[in-house]
């Protein structure tokens, strides 16, 4: 299990190939995570992460904006509640893509814009 959100940070890092540093924090963003989730998952499908480490994910991703997420990212969503400002965006922006509709405005197609980049990482 990876139960820190430090350890985390570092393996997001070393997955995305950056060389970490140990002696201090760094930001990664939400598409280095989706990256390494996606990752770590592939060559380990029993791999789990702490409530904290999903935390840490969710700050990451409502801090840069992104509402939709992955399958891989969907146990982030629970803290991702707590941290949202409006709570009428992300169930109508799931809807949208449940549904298979096009975006109309323009906070659903930069929603489905930071998916994609989700996704693709």
């Amino acid at each position: 299990m990876i139960d820190r959100p430090d350890t985390f940070e570092k393996i997001v890092l070393g997955i995305n190939g950056v060389t970490p540093r140990i002696d201090v924090l760094e930001q990664v963003s939400p598409v280095m995570i989706s990256r390494a989730v996606k990752e770590i998952l592939r060559v380990d499908k029993e791999e789990r992460f702490s409530e904290d480490v999903w935390k840490y994910i969710a700050n990451s991703l409502v801090r840069d904006g992104y509402v939709l997420l992955p399958k891989w990212l969907v146990p982030a969503r629970k803290y991702m509640v707590k941290l949202e400002k409006r709570k009428d965006v992300r169930p109508m922006l799931e809807k949208m893509v449940m549904e298979g509709r096009k975006p109309r405005t323009s906070m659903e197609k930069v929603a489905l814009e930071r998916l994609k980049l989700l996704i693709g990482a």
